[in-house]
């Protein structure tokens, strides 16, 4: 079929198609996502309590990631922008409306990119306690690969524990995790 065509595969120094497509898409895509996000960091500006009357704020940001991730390295100021995002409304990004880390958006996330959120000096929360609940939702979530026995350890690593209250590293300690 390829000669059929005209195509010599094995001597063409032309750029397959899909090379030069790939970039376009992505920065369009990349385009889109900033503006999107950018709406979102307008609207957070003011009171948090606006943006937690809807999931969908939460949803976008991770998604944007998640593209952004997918599509590198074509989109690492957009996998910037979202990651810095995300670690700015870390808490109100991850808690459900019990207050408890929502496993579905946790879930989604691959462990470097949660482990760079967890690692960032910015990262914003009101206590470790919840980063630690983090974890833990991460883990049970990815119901934690056999073959790979220590993604759990590396993400707890990033916990700050010297900074958790001492009423929680107790009620961990008698966890029946720890």
């Amino acid at each position: 079929l390829s000669a059929a065509r005209g195509i010599d595969r094995g001597t063409s120094s032309e750029v397959c198609p899909s090379q030069k497509v790939i970039p376009s898409l992505a920065s369009i895509c990349c385009r889109t996502l900033v503006d999107n996000l950018k709406k979102i960091k307008g609207s957070s500006s003011g009171s948090s309590s606006g943006m937690g009357c809807s999931d969908g704020w939460q949803v976008e940001c991770i998604r944007t990631l998640l593209v952004a991730e997918f599509l590198r390295p074509n989109t690492e100021a957009l996998f910037a922008e979202a990651l810095d995002f995300l670690v700015k409304h870390f808490e109100e990004v991850f808690t459900g409306p019990t207050k408890r880390p929502r496993e579905l958006y946790v879930a989604a996330l691959p462990r470097h990119c949660l482990a760079r959120m967890l690692a960032h000096d910015r990262l914003n929360v009101t206590s470790e306690k919840f980063v630690y609940d983090i974890v833990l939702t991460w883990a049970r979530a990815q119901k934690m690969n056999p073959l790979d026995p220590d993604p759990l350890d590396a993400l707890l690593g990033l916990v700050r524990f010297p900074l958790m209250a001492e009423a929680d590293l107790e009620a961990i300690q008698k966890s029946p995790f720890f």
